[in-house]
């Protein structure tokens, strides 16, 4: 089992939000891009009364991905101490931050898609569901080894740099 515990600091916040964004506006970019040709496609072929609203739409998504990008960390629970435990035995992560009146939330290994290390701290993307990560410091682990955390996860750990 490997447990950490505490509060993240401001560096690992501040960088782990920036990674977060960026998968977040790679997506939102991608949609719009899909969006667009799939609008001019139409516009072209079927019906041109639509290109004003598909140029908006347009507009629209960018400015959304913009916005992503430069937005701060907008959540408290970012701050406030959590608990994450990889339970070996069960496969399992299990999520709690303390102070907000929700359940623990667990994910299985299996749904694991990538590690990124990068240095200080872990940095874990789970498939299907690009916003849905984890973000361990290293610093915080109370129980376990990080040396055996990286030798059970050694094929899905990717070293990144800062």
């Amino acid at each position: 089992m490997f447990k950490f515990y505490g509060s993240l600091s401001e560096s690992v916040i501040r960088d782990s939000d920036k990674k977060a964004k960026k998968y977040i506006a790679l997506v939102v970019t991608i949609v719009d891009l899909v969006a667009i040709l799939v609008g001019l496609l139409c516009v072209f072929f079927v019906d041109r009364s639509y290109l004003v609203e598909m140029i908006a739409l347009s507009i629209i998504l960018i400015v959304i991905s913009v916005l992503v990008l430069a937005s701060k960390p907008k959540s408290i629970s970012f701050r406030l101490p959590r608990m994450i435990i990889f339970d070996i035995k069960s496969q399992t992560i299990t999520k709690q931050i303390e102070s907000i009146n929700k359940k623990p939330c667990t994910i299985e290994f299996s749904k694991i898609k990538h590690i990124y290390d990068y240095g200080e701290w872990y940095y874990i993307v789970f498939k299907g569901d690009i916003t849905n990560y984890i973000v361990c410091q290293k610093s915080l682990l109370i129980e376990g080894d990080i040396k055996e955390f990286e030798n059970i996860f050694k094929n899905q750990i990717q070293i990144k740099d800062k």
